[in-house]
């Protein structure tokens, strides 16, 4: 709970890629735009911060958690 923003979209450590499923909003917001383009993330258009988005009723969800604590190792994880 020392990194947890309980939700507001500050801490980043719920970023994680929508693979598949609809989320609302579709696209990030600003909040979401400022706290991933701030270290450690590496401004990825691929990500999203889970507790901002809100799963379309009838969509399955599929998510991936990149590694590192923030899930910012995206581009490690790409070239793979």
């Amino acid at each position: 709970s020392w990194f947890n923003c309980r939700g507001l979209g500050t801490c980043g450590t719920c970023a994680v890629e929508v693979v598949s499923g609809e989320v609302l909003p579709v696209k990030r917001s600003f909040r979401e735009d400022m706290r991933l383009n701030f270290p450690p993330h590496h401004n990825s258009d691929k990500l999203r911060l889970c507790c901002q988005m809100t799963p379309v009723e009838s969509s399955d969800i599929v998510l991936k958690k990149y590694s590192g604590m923030w899930g910012q190792n995206v581009a490690e994880e790409v070239a793979d």
